[in-house]
């Protein structure tokens, strides 16, 4: 009898312990949910930054210092690579030339030092489609994000 009582706590134990693990995982991939949305959000607002610049500066894109400082973005987004909501930003801009107008891209990558899970996303001057990658750096031949 002791043994049978001794069993079924160790059984219930188990699934306690198993739908704990379970309730976490689920908890840790709504989180990461909400920060692919908000960095997808802020992607957007990124490239209508661009879009502003660009017109106040003609045929010209740029880079995340000068967005800061012309106000056209906050100073969350100074240096390089600015991070986030646990991704990267990672802005590349050419400048204009005789021949052609100036443009950018915009990758946004799950930071690898917090070892999160999550798509890659891609933007450029070319047109405000997102691009999406579910493993690696995203490009312009990537898949379009659908809603």
């Amino acid at each position: 009898m002791l043994r049978l009582l001794i069993a079924g706590c160790l059984l219930i134990t188990s699934l306690a312990s198993l739908n704990c693990q379970t309730y976490t995982t689920g908890l840790q991939k709504g989180a990461n949910r909400a920060d692919e949305t908000a960095a997808i959000s802020t992607l957007g607002v990124i490239s209508r930054a661009q879009t502003a610049y660009s017109i106040s500066n003609p045929g010209e894109y740029g880079t995340f210092e000068q967005l800061v400082t012309g106000g056209f973005l906050d100073g969350r987004f100074s240096g390089s690579r600015p991070k986030a909501y646990g991704y990267i930003f990672t802005m590349n801009v050419s400048p204009k030339s005789d021949s052609k107008d100036g443009s950018y891209t915009l990758n946004v990558d799950p930071d690898p030092a917090l070892k999160l899970t999550g798509r890659h996303f891609y933007v450029d001057s070319s047109s405000a489609d997102i691009h999406v990658n579910p493993g690696s750096e995203a490009g312009a031949s990537d898949g379009l994000l659908r809603p």
